[in-house]
């Protein structure tokens, strides 16, 4: 059996496709604690360290979720006319390798020592959601970057999946996107597979509680996430989609993939603290979606999802956190801020009562971060069955009762919904995924939609004030040379060019063009 010491450093392992430093081994060892650690603890805290950073001011709000154009910045916008913060970049790599490690360490701990860890969980179960886990974190950043270093735990025997494991390989390889995907929809049919129902899952699961059949459910609904993304690329996905339908996906709000957040500033939902524990008010709601919600443009009438989403524009942040704003269903109560616009102009437009900063439904202490919900499922569906109108409204459906909104309100929208095409599942799906922004930015690339979002060189209405009349239009200026469109995906941290050279220009290599925001990935054909 494979022995395993454990310390606390560990929870912070940098990972082989993180750095090359010499000192590496040194780092991470550490003679005087041979503590033994559960197996759920690393899984626990990897989970959370994924969602907290990818979900947070930098990993989210300073790059996708302003370029998907939920919400945009309200001083500072550079990032959201796409010039980036390289140092931002290289974290948001390293922090996807850190929470990788741990998931990995996690089963090596269990699978180390059986007979403590099944005290929390049966051995084959713990194993199956760390994978369950490990696929969703690669399919996300391979969807940022590209090729990247891979691990699974299926595919330990494959010499191209070399991350993860520095005492081996401190310089890995870029595995090609195609063997990743190809991989992660094995690893997620052969981790739904290995779940056991009967049995308890882990303790310590901020999602599900421990059930098996709802772990099953999701990983088999990331499969048909995944194979829906890449059926136009990969001929076998399609099987895989609907194999992942028969073995069972979601079928309703109460299996959504949901990781729980608590009360307490550290156990606080990561926007929240940004907002009221950094002091980083620094975020509001963008006018093109609450445009597209308010039925300014668009094919919907006004969608009630507008006051779940965003507060009216006279609550102050302090209202919004205490939540001690009135509601209102007037459209001229909100105001979204206009995306694209210098940092001047955003200073001048930006002031007390005149822009609507998200709501006290999003910027509330324990909001659970979503990774995955029932309501994308339905729009999958509808769109591999020729844009089928019953799981159309079933996904919208759906999203209206996960936000709350009232049986009334449902209906007098449902009473004036367009009928079910490309276009108008494709843009209800848009807003279903707000604040789970880097799904709405892949599904953007592969398929153009929704139509709303503005694009480099294209204007649009800034809100009447001091400075301007009612009417006043500006022009989004990206900061990026010839970009017309929205980023196709992150060019590698700067860092991998000098650490990790022959890899990284062999990984660019075979990007089919250039490491800049313009490359596209294998599935973006539209």
């Amino acid at each position: 059996m494979k022995k395993i010491t454990i310390y606390i450093a560990s929870l912070f392992f940098l990972s082989a496709a993180i750095s090359c430093d010499n000192d590496f081994e040194n780092i991470n060892t550490n003679p005087n604690n041979s503590e033994k650690v559960p197996g759920y603890t690393t899984f626990r805290f990897g989970s959370r360290y994924l969602i907290d950073n990818t979900r947070d001011e930098w990993g989210s709000g300073r790059m996708v979720l302003p370029w998907i154009q939920y919400w945009c910045q309200v001083n500072y916008t550079e990032e959201d006319r796409y010039q980036y913060r390289d140092g931002a970049n290289q974290n948001l790599w390293k922090d996807y390798y850190r929470a990788a490690e741990n998931l990995k360490t996690s089963i090596e701990l269990v699978e180390a020592d059986p007979l403590t860890n099944v005290q929390f969980g049966a051995i084959n179960n713990q194993i199956a959601i760390a994978r369950i886990m490990l696929s969703y974190l690669f399919m996300q950043l391979t969807d940022t970057y590209g090729n990247v270093p891979y691990w699974s735990y299926g595919g330990q025997s494959n010499p191209d999946f070399q991350a993860l494991q520095v005492e081996k390989y401190k310089t890995p390889k870029f595995a090609s996107q195609i063997n990743i995907y190809k991989d992660i929809l094995k690893e997620l049919r052969e981790a739904s597979e290995q779940l056991d129902p009967s049995e308890k899952v882990t303790t310590g699961d901020h999602m599900y509680e421990g059930n098996a059949v709802k772990w099953k459910k999701f990983a088999n609904s990331l499969r048909l996430r995944l194979a829906n993304r890449l059926k136009n690329v990969l001929p076998e996905a399609l099987t895989d989609a609907n194999d992942a339908i028969s073995k069972g996906v979601f079928t309703s709000n109460d299996d959504n993939a949901i990781f729980a957040y608590g009360s307490t500033t550290s156990d606080a939902n990561p926007m929240w603290r940004a907002y009221f524990v950094k002091n980083r008010t620094d975020f509001a709601v963008t006018n093109t979606f609450i445009d597209l919600l308010k039925g300014k443009i668009g094919n919907f009438p006004v969608d009630p999802r507008l006051y779940k989403f965003s507060s009216p524009k006279i609550a102050s942040i302090d209202d919004v956190k205490n939540n001690t704003y009135k509601s209102s269903t007037n459209l001229n109560d909100y105001e979204g801020m206009p995306y694209g616009i210098t940092s001047g102009m955003a200073s001048e437009v930006f002031t007390s009562g005149t822009i609507s900063f998200p709501s006290y439904d999003v910027l509330h202490v324990d909001r659970g971060e979503v990774l995955m919900e029932y309501a994308e499922v339905e729009f999958i569906l509808s769109e591999l069955n020729n844009w089928d109108d019953v799981h159309y409204q079933n996904g919208v459906i759906a999203s209206l009762d996960k936000w709350g909104v009232s049986t009334q309100d449902q209906a007098d929208f449902l009473n004036k919904l367009p009928s079910a095409n490309e276009e108008n599942v494709l843009t209800q799906k848009y807003i279903a995924l707000y604040m789970q922004p880097h799904e709405a930015w892949a599904e953007y690339r592969r398929t153009g939609f929704p139509k709303t979002l503005l694009l480099p060189k294209h204007s649009h209405t800034l809100p009447a004030y001091n400075k301007n009349p009612a009417g006043t239009t500006y022009t989004f200026e990206p900061l990026v040379n010839d970009m017309y469109d929205l980023p196709t995906r992150i060019p590698y941290p700067s860092h991998l060019s000098t650490q990790n050279t022959k890899n990284y220009n062999e990984a660019v290599k075979n990007l089919g063009g250039p490491d800049n925001m313009k490359t596209k990935l294998i599935w973006d054909v539209n």
